[in-house]
């Protein structure tokens, strides 16, 4: 894998942060090589410009080495408190072992409850109440009231391409959130949960 904060180059300022936010996490595909990198800078994507006509499921996207891209630049961020320029994305895009929508499981990290359930979407609040966890662009969701408790390794739903009303490349946005405190045990950022960088917890709970 590359190093947390390198970004491809002219996708804006990655954030060097070594830290493993979550350990003893569980890697949210339930089985399969995985492979971290920017659907949105890399082949197929809406922002690769090196040819228009790349497919999404060239080869260079389903191998090693993995690619940080919490805190790319995209046009449309919002703000992201831990990015270097304020904004960026807000997670980590995984592609599943191949290219193909609607096949692969996506699981949850943690022992959690839902707490939002919306189209394509789930985000779950661990049972610590300490870390949230965000699972985009999903088909066949396994959940369906907020409120619901799963287990660490519940299927939750395929990794898919849905995305709003123009659909998206095939992976899942994987978002971490948590709040965050100093030195002194004082709470940042007003005491809100700000989006982390789940790189290197991806990175572990991959390992194991």
């Amino acid at each position: 894998y590359n190093e947390p904060g390198d970004l491809l180059p002219g996708t804006g300022k990655g954030r060097t942060d070594t830290q493993i936010y979550v350990t003893g996490m569980r890697f949210p595909l339930e089985s399969g090589t995985a492979y971290a990198n920017s659907q949105y800078f890399n082949p197929g994507g809406l922002g690769y410009e090196d040819d228009p006509k790349a497919d999404q499921c060239e080869p260079a996207n389903y191998r090693y080495p993995w690619r940080d891209n919490f805190c790319e630049t995209r046009g449309t961020d919002r703000p992201s408190p831990l990015c270097p320029l304020g904004h960026g994305h807000q997670g980590q895009d995984i592609r599943p072992a191949t290219c193909k929508k609607d096949i692969h499981w996506a699981v949850a990290a943690e022992n959690a409850k839902m707490v939002l359930i919306s189209k394509g979407e789930l985000v779950l609040l661990s049972s610590d109440n300490r870390t949230w966890y965000e699972y985009l662009h999903m088909s066949g969701l396994q959940v369906s009231k907020v409120g619901e408790r799963v287990i660490r390794g519940q299927r939750l739903g395929h990794v898919s391409n849905i995305f709003g009303t123009s659909g998206t490349s095939i992976h899942l946005h994987f978002g971490m959130k948590q709040r965050l405190l100093n030195n002194k045990g004082e709470l940042l950022y007003g005491g809100s949960a700000v989006y982390i960088p789940p790189y290197m917890s991806l990175i572990a709970s991959y390992k194991n």
